[in-house]
């Protein structure tokens, strides 16, 4: 069973942090917002490959 939970929360961090890039990205002006936006998009991935791995231990176990 998929931790619900878990996912209603990623998806909640994920719209807060994409708020906060674009905040950042104006107020650094474009030359920094891409590089910003570069290293949010490898933290994102980071917590999504992170997240199916919690899932699918716990799959396992239960």
């Amino acid at each position: 069973m998929v931790n619900i939970s878990g996912a209603l929360f990623s998806c909640l961090f994920l719209e807060i942090y994409f708020s906060l890039a674009k905040r950042v990205g104006t107020f650094l002006g474009s030359k920094t917002k891409r590089a910003f936006s570069t290293h949010m998009r490898c933290e994102l991935l980071g917590l999504i490959q992170l997240e199916i791995l919690m899932i699918g231990q716990h799959d396992l176990q239960g």
